[in-house]
């Protein structure tokens, strides 16, 4: 079975809303990437914005963050 056919019976036993989101991130994939305000992604539905966010975290996932604070400890004890 080619992955094609997986995917096609896959996809074909979810309920239509699903198969839906499916559609929608599979025609993502085929547009360029357009990086979109947190603005924009709040004006979409639920279900695209929910699959545009998922797909981003999939992406960043084998990718290293370096973390770091803001203020220290330090800046908090200090008294005036």
């Amino acid at each position: 079975m080619t992955t094609l056919e997986k995917i096609l019976d896959t996809v074909s036993h979810l309920e239509p809303d699903k198969q839906a989101a499916v559609l929608n991130f599979a025609e993502q994939l085929q547009t360029p990437t357009k990086h979109s305000s947190a603005r924009e992604l709040m004006k979409l539905p639920f279900e695209e914005r929910d699959a545009i966010i998922r797909a981003q975290l999939e992406l960043s996932a084998n990718e290293g963050f370096e973390t770091f604070e803001a203020y220290s400890e330090e800046d908090f004890d200090a008294t005036p």
